[in-house]
């Protein structure tokens, strides 16, 4: 199973796909961080705001970033990985050696998990240097619906869970975007699905908004407020996504 994780990994590094994402992620990254310095803002909601300072600008970056990452970025990762291989017939190659059809789409999960990781943690060190060299520096800041101050320290541990609560949503992202392209064999349409299918689920209930925008619901989450339909709907639309993946490729036949 290692080495079916490894031997995943060195084929989604090696796409050039892959490479000019992230080259495009750093860029964009780092411009937009320049452009919230200028604006020198960082937003709760449309009505309630915050400065930006040295210990925050992380965590208020991640509500612009996004939806880059939410309708752009890992679509595009996600049905490259478990469409295009497919489509291009290369992937049955990988398939003749000795595992099981759930330790292949595993290791597919578990490198995307990895890739979406490193994109976060790229923002993440993006933006602490921006703030840390181009901001101004502050002992102590605030954060939303939290009277307490916090100091570096403590804004490194916060800003450090708001990333990981991200990931958790872009995790959920990953598990029903795998189900789609299970279900839909096309690449593009399989991206435009997988946006559609976001975009739609406003429709059923405004509880899908983190989804589309999370940062507001994180700073709900660590400041004890957040209602429990996110962690239920986070919770089972994970285990639906992962348990239906794996359900269609144990019983396909698509891939040989």
């Amino acid at each position: 199973m290692r080495q079916l994780i490894i031997s995943e990994m060195e084929r989604v590094w090696s796409r050039s796909k892959t490479k000019t994402l992230l080259i495009t992620f750093i860029l964009l990254s780092t411009l937009w961080s320049i452009a919230m310095g200028s604006w020198n803002v960082g937003f709760y909601d449309s009505n309630i705001t915050m400065p930006l300072n040295s210990l925050n600008f992380s965590v208020f970056i991640l509500r612009d970033i996004h939806p880059l990452l939410m309708f752009v970025i890992l679509p595009m990762l996600y049905t490259d990985c478990f469409n295009a291989e497919y489509t291009s017939g290369s992937y049955r190659n990988v398939m003749t050696r000795p595992y099981k059809k759930t330790e292949f789409i595993l290791a597919k999960l578990i490198a995307q998990a990895f890739i979406t990781f490193v994109f976060l943690m790229i923002l993440f060190i993006i933006s602490s240097l921006f703030s840390k060299f181009f901001l101004d520096t502050v002992e102590t800041t605030k954060f939303f619906n939290i009277t307490k101050n916090f100091n570096s320290i403590e804004a490194f541990i916060y800003s450090f869970k708001f990333y990981v609560i991200e990931f958790l949503i872009l995790f959920d992202i990953l598990s029903i975007s795998s189900l789609i392209c299970g279900i839909i064999e096309n690449s593009v349409l399989s991206f435009l699905a997988i946006i559609a299918v976001f975009l739609g689920s406003l429709y059923i209930s405004d509880s899908f908004v983190f989804f589309l925008s999370s940062s507001k619901m994180i700073f709900d989450v660590l400041a004890d407020s957040a209602p429990m339909s996110f962690f239920t709907i986070l919770f089972f639309t994970t285990i639906i996504g992962i348990s239906g993946t794996i359900a269609l490729w144990k019983h396909k036949d698509w891939l040989f």
